[in-house]
């Protein structure tokens, strides 16, 4: 997307002229784009970054008024939440008023992550890229949380208080647990359970999981129930980077999402087969890059700050 069509959506936005469908570009250039771009190359100046984002937060204040938000007004508030927190206030947690309980978001860019403590006392870790929206108190009969990207939960027991996580993809609803929710963009979506038990549900199926079991969202929409590799699935709480039976395509997503920079493929390696396993401990991408090159005889060079390209890869 364009910096000229970047504004004009925004602008479009603010005035309520975006039809869904650009909302939708507009929140997924955001996700995709949130660390690899800087204000400069949006905006023509800082006065006109600050008066977008207080018209910004308007939105978000009227839409944290309502106490039940439709559906399309719940995509206007992510939106508007996601611009803000792209336009400059990264992973800080972001206080909404409203009639009821305010809501609190919480954010983090690439290659961060955050513990963060719920009003119950359940601990959420976020994943680097991801974000959490939650009530500042649980007063209603759940304890309801939203989710983009990936996180840890460990939850403080109440049964009269059923705790949920709802994605794009599905809910989740527990009692009392610890497990992993992971809705990357371009990622197939999973949950892995560590302790307790587990509902993930969706508009046509319902599973439990107990420990040591998972569930992943399939390309038909399915929810598939398997062995969970918990070692796996948590890498990311030991800033480990996991490659496991990876291909050229995941290990793109992989460094982008975890380095918030782009990675280009050089053609010949498009069609190409292979598939790697392996972690690293989190290091600088230089490193991480230089490791690649030494195991895999990875070749790549540096188009710019923010933009490396892979030219080569052993199978």
């Amino acid at each position: 997307m364009k910096k000229t069509t970047f504004r004009n959506y925004v602008n479009k936005f603010i005035k309520r002229e975006t039809s869904e469908q650009e909302e939708w570009v507009l929140d997924e250039f955001i996700r995709q784009h949130q660390a690899k771009q800087t204000q400069e190359d949006l905006f023509n100046s800082a006065e006109e970054k600050k008066q977008i984002k207080a018209q910004l937060w308007t939105v978000l204040e009227k839409s944290s008024r309502s106490k039940v938000i439709p559906f399309h007004a719940r995509m206007r508030w992510q939106v508007a939440a996601s611009l803000v927190l792209f336009i400059g206030l990264g992973a800080l947690l972001a206080y909404f008023g409203g009639n009821d309980s305010a809501m609190l978001m919480a954010s983090t860019a690439a290659s961060e992550q955050k513990e963060i403590i719920l009003p119950d006392g359940s601990t959420v870790w976020l994943n680097n890229q991801s974000s959490i929206r939650y009530a500042e108190n649980f007063d209603g009969d759940r304890r309801a949380i939203e989710l983009k990207g990936e996180a840890f939960f460990e939850v403080t027991k109440n049964p009269k208080k059923p705790f949920e996580v709802t994605t794009d993809q599905f809910t989740v609803t527990v009692l009392g647990t610890s497990f992993n929710v992971s809705t990357y963009l371009n990622e197939r979506a999973t949950v892995s359970v560590a302790s307790g038990k587990v509902k993930v549900a969706n508009e046509t199926q319902s599973i439990q999981l107990l420990p040591n079991e998972m569930v992943s969202f399939t390309a038909q929409n399915h929810l598939k129930k398997s062995t969970a590799a918990l070692e796996n699935q948590l890498a990311w709480r030991n800033q480990e980077i996991l490659l496991h039976q990876a291909d050229v395509f995941d290990l793109e997503l992989i460094l982008e999402r975890w380095y918030g920079i782009e990675i280009k493929l050089a053609e010949e390696l498009e069609g190409k087969s292979c598939e790697w396993s392996g972690k690293f401990k989190y290091d600088s991408l230089e490193n991480i890059l230089q490791s690649l090159s030494f195991i895999h005889a990875l070749e790549y060079k540096k188009i710019n700050e923010q933009t490396i390209e892979i030219i080569e890869i052993e199978c």
